[in-house]
């Protein structure tokens, strides 16, 4: 964790509020002594969601966390906690962030995700995501300081059997890099890179949400 107030955040950087709801930092153009953000996670003594995705709680924690799915922390924060809005000049209206004075500590990908690769792995999922690396790392010019990991890893609440591997890489040459680095080793079926829309059975009986392009035209793709 960083000190509070800082005079700059990243894409995905998580910020804690004093009423300890965890906000995502969205982007990179903000207001002045501010930053426009995603709410993710809220405790439950502020929030509870009936979705039985929702829950989080770390092995370590006491906490229970809940995470927002669709426009649900929007419609909490616009309810409950206005002051958690900004104004955001370009669009000329009030979007979820947080104001530097609001920010109670930060939480950095790039220094969990070191943290991580540092130690010797505590379950399956932090187990997957070195021997990942280990994989990139063997098969192209990519170094730890190169990415971060955000979502419930961040934050220490991760299922080790459930949870997703949320990752960012920084800078754009990387981010090419990487992304060739990936097209060869799912072509490849390399090691445990395996593509899991190779046909229709990964969204089968699975309700379709998107309205601008088809399952047929996602799976294409």
């Amino acid at each position: 964790m960083t000190p509070h107030k800082p005079a700059l955040l990243r894409d995905r950087d998580a910020i804690v509020t004093g009423e300890n709801i965890i906000f995502r930092v969205y982007g990179y153009t903000h207001p002045p002594n501010a930053f426009v953000c995603d709410p993710e996670y809220a405790p439950e003594n502020l929030y509870r969601s009936l979705n039985q995705k929702a829950y989080r709680r770390g092995v370590k924690q006491k906490t229970v966390y809940y995470k927002f799915y669709f426009d649900e922390g929007l419609r909490f924060i616009q309810k409950n906690y206005p002051k958690h809005t900004v104004f955001y000049a370009p669009l000329r209206k009030h979007l979820v962030g947080v104001t530097k004075a609001n920010i109670k500590k930060v939480r950095t990908p790039k220094t969990k995700f070191n943290r991580l690769m540092s130690n010797p792995p505590q379950d399956a999922l932090v187990k997957s995501l070195q021997e990942l690396y280990n994989a990139l790392k063997a098969t192209g010019n990519m170094a730890m300081s190169d990415f971060g990991v955000f979502g419930s890893l961040l934050h220490g609440f991760h299922h080790p059997k459930f949870s997703d591997l949320d990752l960012i890489i920084y800078g754009r040459k990387k981010l090419e890099t990487l992304r060739e680095m990936l097209k060869s080793l799912y072509e490849e079926k390399h090691g445990f890179f395996r593509n899991e829309f190779e046909n229709k059975d990964a969204i089968k009986g699975k309700q379709w949400l998107f309205r601008n392009y088809s399952a047929k035209e996602f799976l294409w793709h």
